[in-house]
């Protein structure tokens, strides 16, 4: 409050005037005359209201050396109007006023209180996350005309404001940098401000009494008429019980089972009982963040799960009838309890089955990727890292419905990680590509960053089993942070992998063989700022075909009469090869070793081999062959079998059409009841047939592989050729 009037004292303050008093209680603020006559001077006066006293602010003094007195006060803002009566010459401050002087004159002026401009001292937390509360404290802070966030106006934001404490809401669209700016009639005061980057915080939950609470939540309510998707990062302890995740019974729920996923919707709505449920078939693992959701599409009356963006193709699932109803609720259930025990992160719902394309985007980025159909969305970016956040138990929802959730249970006091805000690592996760200098021994596995979190270090698994059961000598390995490749290298062969293509020309078949042993690797991301550092989210997964050694482009077995079989074969590329093994069986299953050909050691030419079998088995009607080519460290591996029927061996046998163009083909001549094969070039059985009571069987041939097949009775057999 301001108050005006006048005193009589000179620059000596030979009165002895003392403002600052109270009751009997003298001043102490020594407050001098204008002039050196003790003469009337104008004063000014600010007080602090403090209800049953008043506190000094300070004092204004003008005039001269006639009579100069203060009539009344008028306040706007900062601006003090006062009042009253001087006579010229008198003073105010650096201004005078000169004329009409020794008269008196009536005056109004005007003093700008620099205490009502705004002011800002503290922007709290900094960084604060996108669409959570942040506390602005500071003076003055009371009605303001605009108040922007780095770049975005935050106005509609404001959730309540004392003058001297306004807590509002981080716009979505403010930059990851910038000031925070208030204006207020008297002014406008800034402070620097940052944003919470990704992956922000996450919450986590105690297992006991910690969950988020929502009252009534009409936009992510009744989905299962027309769809929807549930999601969120998980970070869990492991524990075997039921760990849930977003529970509303009667309309959906998502929640790890036994440490795997399991997902429920009510397909007709909230207001019937019919109920499904899918159940994953994969283990979540523990103590790492893996994101988890499930679609459900009643077109398809599909009810899909997916790990980590990637369609569990092996869940199962069932139907029943199970009624219930509940608020919607995060980390507990209302009806059952079931808390979550571990964190939380980035916790979307959708009204619309999203697609693995979608889930995919969702889980490496804070924007959501359909943003039309997002009826809940929770990025936990609210408080300190386990911080003091004992006050703040509202988290915003950022989606257009802004559902709060209110916190309950949580301790969220300092140093507490297990029930409080606490630092994510959801989101970081880097992105497996394609291998390159690929060798029958080693290859560089190579990946991306991740967009997301900090890294300082990564983590690499190899193994030669798609499920990673089966690591690789020395997996994992370790790469440091600016790592975007590791040479793996050592690698042993194992199981040989094969594909062949092959061309007809003038009725021969030409056939072309490309070996591989196959390896997997995937990758993950290192924070030691965190504990445990190694707790991020395994990338994808890329498979890796490493040549053979030897790279075999044409094998073939042709009968010489019926006392000799020609073997031949040819490489394109040969590295420390030994030699060739050639294998015989008479049934395909049990082979001896009929011949040995030394190799060409290295060499990037073209190099043809042969062996010709006269020592044939007596009585055998088809026989079987493979090579065995032998490096020289000792590995080996098999070529694919090759299946000959000698001349002669199929009397009494009648085969046709032959060449057969598609469709059947019949075989005559066999004992009524045999049981007849054809078997293709690699000795596998691609169609079987019983012979009638006539001793004629019908073969049911390969739709659309042409090629040179054997057709076998018994200890006969016939080539048949399919056009």
């Amino acid at each position: 409050m301001y108050v005006t009037g006048y005193i009589s004292n000179n620059t000596a303050n030979t009165n002895g005037v003392l403002f600052g008093g109270g009751g009997t209680t003298a001043g102490t603020v020594q407050v001098n005359g204008t002039s050196g006559t003790n003469s009337s001077d104008l004063v000014l006066a600010k007080y602090t209201d403090n209800g049953t006293s008043a506190t000094l602010g300070w004092t204004q003094i003008g005039g001269g050396t006639g009579s100069d007195l203060g009539y009344g006060v008028a306040v706007s803002g900062q601006n003090v109007l006062v009042g009253g009566s001087v006579t010229p010459v008198a003073s105010f401050g650096s201004y005078v006023i000169a004329s009409p002087a020794g008269f008196g004159t009536n005056v109004l002026a005007r003093l700008v209180d620099a205490n009502f401009l705004p002011t800002l001292m503290a922007v709290a937390p900094s960084p604060g996350g996108l669409g959570q509360a942040i506390t602005l404290t500071g003076t003055n802070l009371g009605s303001p005309k605009a108040l922007a966030i780095n770049g975005v106006s935050a106005l509609a934001g404001i959730v309540s404001n004392t003058g001297t404490s306004l807590v509002v809401r981080v716009p979505l669209g403010a930059a990851a940098a910038g000031i925070v700016s208030i204006t207020t009639a008297d002014g406008t005061a800034t402070l620097r401000f940052a944003v919470m980057a990704a992956p922000g915080n996450a919450l986590a939950f105690d297992g006991v009494d910690d969950y988020l609470s929502f009252g009534a939540t009409p936009a992510a309510s009744n989905l299962g008429p027309g769809g929807l998707t549930l999601e969120a990062w998980v970070y869990y302890d492991g524990n075997t019980g039921v760990n849930s995740i977003l529970r509303k019974t009667g309309d959906y729920n998502l929640y790890l089972n036994n440490n795997y996923l399991s997902a429920e919707v009510w397909p007709l709505g909230t207001s019937d009982p019919s109920w499904r449920v899918a159940n994953g078939s994969g283990r979540i693992p523990a103590n790492r963040w893996t994101h988890v959701a499930a679609t459900w599409n009643p077109t398809g009356t599909a009810l899909q799960l997916y790990v980590n963006g990637v369609l569990d193709a092996n869940a199962t699932g069932g139907t029943g009838s199970i009624g219930g109803s509940e608020n919607l609720g995060v980390g507990r259930s209302a009806t059952y309890g079931q808390p979550f025990s571990g964190r939380l992160d980035e916790v979307r719902i959708y009204n619309a089955p999203l697609t693995a394309t979608n889930l995919q985007a969702d889980l490496l980025s804070t924007a959501p990727a359909v943003p039309a159909s997002l009826v809940l969305y929770l990025n936990m970016d609210q408080g300190t890292p386990a911080g003091a956040n004992a006050g703040l138990t509202t988290l915003y929802d950022l989606s257009a419905n802004a559902t709060p959730a209110t916190l309950m249970g949580f301790a969220l006091s300092s140093g507490n990680t297990a029930s409080n805000y606490v630092a994510s690592y959801a989101l970081a996760v880097p992105t497996a590509t394609a291998a390159t200098s690929r060798t029958a021994t080693s290859f560089i596995a190579t990946w991306t960053a991740p967009a997301n979190g900090t890294v300082t270090g990564y983590v690499l698994d190899v193994s030669t089993a798609a499920d990673f059961s089966a690591p690789v000598a020395g997996s994992p390995f370790t790469a440091p942070a600016s790592a975007t490749s590791y040479g793996v290298t050592g690698l042993t062969q194992g199981t040989t992998y094969y594909y062949y293509y092959y061309y007809y020309y003038y009725y021969y078949y030409y056939y072309y063989y490309y070996y591989y042993y196959y390896y997997y690797y995937r990758v993950r991301a290192l924070n030691s700022n965190l504990t445990p550092a190694d707790q991020g989210a395994e990338s994808n997964s890329i498979s890796v075909a490493t040549p053979l050694p030897v790279a075999l482009t044409q094998f073939t077995a042709t009968a010489q009469g019926s006392a000799a079989v020609r073997l031949a074969w040819a490489t394109a590329s040969e590295k420390n090869s030994l030699a060739f093994e050639v294998e015989r069986s008479t049934d395909g299953v049990a082979f001896a070793k009929i011949g040995t050909v030394a190799a060409a050691g290295t060499t990037a030419a073209a190099h043809s081999y042969g062996l010709l079998d006269a020592a044939l088995p007596a009585g055998a009607s088809v026989l079987y062959y493979r090579l065995r080519p032998v490096d020289l460290d000792g590995s080996f591996s098999y070529s694919p079998v090759r299946t000959i029927a000698l001349a002669g061996a199929a009397a009494g046998l009648s085969l046709f059409p032959n060449p057969a163009h598609g469709g059947v083909a019949t075989l005559t001549g066999v004992a009524a009841g045999q049981a007849v094969q054809v078997v293709d070039a690699l000795g596998r059985a691609v169609a079987m047939a019983t012979a009638d009571a006539s001793g004629t069987a019908t073969l049911a041939l390969p739709a659309g592989l042409p090629g040179v097949y054997v057709v076998r009775a018994g200890a006969q057999a016939l080539r048949l050729t399919v056009e």
